[in-house]
């Protein structure tokens, strides 16, 4: 009686087997070359690369410790915020085999840099390797049921291994397996985060990820349960098109991740786009945001992860306003035109271009700091020989396109030494201050034009804008 009361009590004894059956959310082999849908907190450090004769996702250097003590690079698959769920796949450690610190992590629950659970996979086991971990706004600290030191290890060297992590909202559990997949090596009964992102990453070393599958059961959370979802109300025409283009922008951004700017992807970057007393989208928050519910069923599916808030949203009237704070994230939320009237045609090409265009002002910012240049109220506008001169440099690089598209590329060549002659004597005319003024706007402005261009040119090509030229 003693043992069949242990068997059906104790969490260290359920069987491993007697997992619920989820949907598959998503399957990743990067065999196309790309890794879409996942979202790494530094781009730059990771890559898909040829490794064994397979396309797998790589982790290329470490990441820097923060406030907190806790893993530094990770990699989250920013479309499915779940509860119950099963990630498994396959990792690989570089690092050299003699030194037993060596890691590589599952991530799960990932709401935030300060908040999430991991499994640290590892060539030894103490209070801090092989651990299930929990950071929740302060240093790690470990979960897992077994004492320290009593996990098995099996990340001793530089091949593949098998992984599984699941959790079971029912009861709590999470299990974490290498390379036997009916026997975990560490288990813990843990609700505090109850749903979240998955992903993969180091605590600070590098690895390799491949073959990657996740299923799972979507968190619905993002709004009250004591409060009914709001009345859904048809959408206009000019909703459509908007919606359409937020479609176009997504799909383009995931099919070329690397190819707009560098580190720039509106199919995982973090913004808000709103129509002024009617509705406002949150796209791509690491987590659940007080006052936005799930993406209407009834709408044009997005291809990412959408959060809805109906009507009037804080201090949001149509303005475009930077650095706004939303679930703890400053970004920028884009207010469209109330009335289409008078917009450029095709209206959702002019759409999807401002989205790309503002945005990226905040990826300006964020990246590349304060860009110094003069105030445009102190501009000479009405000193007549620098517009003059002004207007000459722009009919000369007319002239000189007009002349490139004819190939003609030694008189292209005299026209921009023309054009550089004509704007040195202007500037040395009107002073520092019309030299920094055009520098500042050129840099800033010039960046975020070239960045709409080339993602039009994109989202012409995709099966999902072809309203678009």
């Amino acid at each position: 009686m003693l043992v069949a009361l242990l068997v059906f009590t104790s969490p260290l004894l359920i069987s491993a087997a007697e997992e619920p059956k989820l949907p598959l959310l998503a399957a990743c082999d990067f065999e196309d070359g790309q890794a879409t849908g996942w979202q790494p907190n530094n781009p730059a450090h990771w890559r898909v690369a040829r490794q064994d004769g397979s396309l797998v996702y790589e982790l290329t250097a470490p990441g820097e410790q923060g406030k907190l003590r806790a893993p530094t690079s990770w990699s989250v698959l920013a479309a499915h915020d779940v509860t119950s769920f099963r990630f498994e796949g396959r990792m690989k450690s570089p690092a050299d085999p003699g030194n037993s610190y060596r890691d590589l992590c599952v991530f799960f629950h990932f709401q935030d840099p300060t908040h999430f659970g991991y499994v640290h996979f590892s060539a030894r086991s103490d209070e801090l390797h092989n651990i299930i971990g929990l950071v929740n706004g302060a240093d790690r600290v470990k979960t897992n049921l077994e004492p320290a030191g009593k996990t098995t290890f099996r990340l001793t060297d530089t091949n593949w291994h098998r992984f599984k992590v699941t959790y079971d909202a029912a009861t709590g559990r999470i299990e974490a397996f290498i390379d036997d997949m009916g026997t975990p090596i560490a288990t813990a009964v843990d609700r505090t985060l109850g749903h979240g992102l998955v992903g993969v990453g180091s605590f600070d070393d590098t690895g390799s990820f491949d073959d990657l599958k996740l299923w799972g059961i979507a968190e619905r959370g993002q709004q009250s349960p004591d409060r009914p979802a709001p009345p859904i109300s048809p959408l206009s025409d000019y909703e459509t098109q908007a919606l359409n283009a937020c479609r176009a922008v997504v799909s383009a951004f995931r099919a070329n991740p690397e190819t707009v700017w560098p580190g720039y992807n509106l199919a995982v970057e973090t913004y808000l786009v709103y129509l002024p007393k009617k509705w406002v989208l949150l796209f791509n928050a690491a987590s659940a945001v007080e006052g936005f519910a799930a993406y209407p069923k009834e709408w044009p599916e997005l291809g990412t992860k959408v959060s809805y808030h109906d009507g009037s949203y804080g201090d949001l009237v149509g303005q475009l306003a930077f650095d706004f704070e939303v679930g703890g994230v400053k970004t920028v939320a884009i207010g469209l035109p109330e009335d289409p009237k008078g917009l450029p045609s095709p209206l959702d090409a002019y759409l999807a271009g401002f989205i790309v265009h503002e945005v990226f002002h905040q990826f300006q910012a964020v990246h590349f700091g304060e860009i110094p240049w003069q105030r445009e109220e102190r501009y000479p506008i009405l000193d007549r020989d620098n517009t003059a001169l002004a207007a000459l440099e722009m009919r000369i690089l007319m002239d000189a396109v007009s002349r490139a598209q004819r190939g003609a590329r030694p008189e292209v060549e005299d026209r921009l030494r023309m054009f550089a002659g004509v704007r040195a004597e202007r500037w040395q005319v009107g002073g520092e201050l019309v030299a920094r003024h055009e520098q500042g706007l050129e840099i800033r402005e010039g960046t975020a034009q070239y960045v709409q261009m080339k993602a039009l040119s994109l989202i012409g090509k995709t099966a999902a804008s072809k309203s678009f030229p």
